[in-house]
């Protein structure tokens, strides 16, 4: 579970006069260019999700990325409504998915934060509860407080929610017994889910933690039962953990050949992982170029901010510099 688990622009008086004397003339002309940029921002969040849920983490990365740029760069605030909050915020929240999936974890907490901080503008207590729930399971290794200050949000948002009680209920058993070890109150969770549990992946997940735990316990014979049932998992990670598990536990009683055995089938998968590794270095890459971008963006915005307030006054002053310069000459002259 526990590996489950953003040239300087010229900008002069003039020139901004007539940007802001354009827009004010035409209110339906505004909404049509917000309606496309909005759209766009959809758009290619759309594009992004779509190879988030192919398994195609860089190219999903980097989609993410340019949606937040985009947005950041040629989004003005006063644009900035429930439209461009929705792609801000699953591009956060993809971002944040695919850095904790490849164990960046302080990184994925910070786009997570940055996803619920948009999520909360959408005013949906549904869509909230799973940000925080997110949030939550994402700070369980790091701070068991934080993490059930924002799994006990998910449950007061959407407490009729029955995916989100198991998921939130086998994040707290495995706290009970792994940071604060209240033992019979975490075995009492699981055990009292396990048959409740509609979704298989959901129900093999909690299979993997108890294997885990009735090895922990030196109880080997309920540890096999329960990690042989989720060695068929559709999902990588938990069928992973069940093997890496298996491996532990026949080291423990002595089985060698068993233990081998499970090793051989760890060292295959690594293998089918090394492309994966590949991965990960990718998605640093892009996260170090996203930052470079986000900094130019912001620099190029400060300047404009600068040139707009500067540009009238030194229009001023050069002006006033050349009146009373050609003022001087022309006394000069009588």
């Amino acid at each position: 579970m526990k590996r489950i688990l953003f040239l300087i622009l010229l900008l002069t008086f003039g020139g901004q006069q007539t940007t802001v004397s354009g827009q004010q003339s035409s209110c339906s002309g505004d909404t049509i260019v917000q309606v496309s940029k909005s759209q766009y921002a959809r758009d290619l969040y759309l594009q992004a999700e779509k190879s988030w849920n192919l398994g195609h983490i860089v190219d999903a990365c980097e989609k993410c990325f340019k949606v937040i740029e985009y947005i950041e760069k040629d989004v003005r605030k006063r644009e900035l409504d429930r439209s461009f909050y929705k792609p801000l915020a699953h591009a956060h929240y993809c971002i944040a998915d695919i850095f904790i999936s490849e164990s960046y974890i302080n990184l994925g907490q910070i786009f997570h934060k940055k996803a619920l901080h948009y999520f909360e503008k959408f005013e949906s207590d549904s869509i909230l509860a799973h940000a925080n729930k997110f949030v939550g399971l994402a700070h369980i290794e790091t701070n068991i407080d934080t993490a059930k200050h924002y799994l006990n949000r998910c449950i007061e948002l959407d407490p009729t929610n029955r995916f989100h009680k198991y998921d939130i209920d086998k994040a707290i058993a495995y706290m009970l017994y792994y940071k604060e070890g209240y033992k019979d109150s975490a075995f009492a969770i699981l055990r009292n889910n396990i048959d409740k549990v509609e979704h298989d992946n959901v129900r093999e997940v909690y299979h993997e933690l108890l294997g885990e735990i009735f090895i922990n316990e030196k109880e080997y014979d309920s540890a096999l039962y329960h990690l042989e049932k989720c060695m068929e998992s559709s999902e990588f990670f938990v069928q992973l953990e069940a093997i890496r598990a298996l491996t532990i536990l026949y080291d423990s009683i002595g089985n060698l050949e068993k233990k081998a055995y499970y090793e051989s089938i760890l060292s295959k998968l690594a293998l089918d992982r090394v492309d994966d590794e590949i991965k990960r270095a990718n998605i640093m890459d892009l996260y170090n170029e996203h930052l470079n971008r986000m900094h130019e963006i912001r620099k190029t915005r400060i300047i404009k901010i600068v040139l707009f307030v500067t540009a009238p006054i030194i229009i001023l002053i050069t002006s006033l510099v050349i009146f009373f310069t050609h003022k001087k000459k022309k006394k000069n002259k009588n």
